[in-house]
């Protein structure tokens, strides 16, 4: 008696099912989930002079992945315990200690999750990934760094899933950055452009993806306190409105606990964990 063959696993093929999807839709997700605002989307509409076209609303999930994708390399490359001397890599090493800060990541994805109504204080406890055939909290930290990692991973971890998962959740049994954006906007509202604005805020004119958009504007440096305060106080309450402004005094001790500074406010370098 031969044995039975196996049934052959999903793979990216031309007969894969997709749901119906309408690239120009990403921006109002389903459940009436308000992710708010969109740098992405604002700086490829300043550089194609407000027009949205079918092409245009198609290379926005696309530069977003990018974005976070590139952000998981930034941060894999540097070490928060090596010194460096290169201007860049120090602003990078402040990125990845404020991407990383329990206290910080809990009160931020608790902020996200809130508005899609399922709150939660760490991105990989929740309930969506019950129905996710991988091990995600074994595999991935409550950190921001491992949230853009695991994302970073995700054309590998879209095939580790099952099949319904794929269908009902992602919307397609292929690889799609729309669907992929569409699915973080969904669960976890106004992270994935904090994530989005935080990196190109930390890139120098000379980055890639800085320079694609030129429009982009902002001027502040990582490495001088009145900047990163600043900076971060209006990017976190721009996406999540629920912190107000004594969330400032907080955050100007957060960085003084973290970043030791001289009297004119530069940095020096970051403290040790304690």
């Amino acid at each position: 008696m031969k044995p039975a063959k196996e049934k052959p696993l999903t793979r990216l093929t031309m007969d894969a099912q997709t749901d119906k999807f309408d690239v120009t839709d990403l921006h109002c997700p389903e459940n009436n989930v308000d992710i708010g605002p969109d740098i992405i989307e604002d700086l490829v509409l300043k550089g194609n002079m407000g027009v949205m076209t079918h092409v245009v609303s198609s290379t926005i999930p696309v530069l977003k992945m990018t974005c976070l994708e590139r952000l998981s390399s930034e941060m894999k490359n540097i070490k928060i315990e090596k010194n460096y001397d290169n201007e860049r890599a120090k602003r990078f090493k402040v990125l990845k200690m404020i991407l990383s800060d329990r206290s910080l990541v809990k009160r931020l994805t608790l902020s996200s999750t809130e508005i899609a109504g399922q709150p939660v204080l760490a991105w990989n406890e929740h309930p969506i990934w019950t129905r996710y055939n991988f091990a995600v909290k074994e595999k991935y930290d409550s950190s921001f760094v491992d949230f853009a990692r695991f994302f970073r991973n995700h054309e590998v971890h879209h095939y580790q899933t099952p099949q319904d998962f794929q269908l009902k959740f992602i919307g397609s049994q292929r690889i799609d950055h729309f669907r992929y954006c569409k699915f973080i906007n969904m669960n976890f509202p106004r992270l994935l452009n904090f994530l989005i604005t935080i990196y190109l805020g930390c890139c120098d004119e000379e980055d890639e993806m800085r320079s694609m958009f030129e429009h982009y504007d902002e001027k502040s440096d990582f490495l001088y306190l009145d900047d990163l305060q600043t900076f971060l106080f209006e990017t976190i309450a721009t996406n999540f409105p629920s912190f107000d402004e004594t969330f400032l005094k907080h955050l100007d001790q957060f960085l003084k606990r973290n970043i030791i500074y001289d009297e004119d406010g530069n940095y020096i370098r970051l403290r040790k964990a304690r």
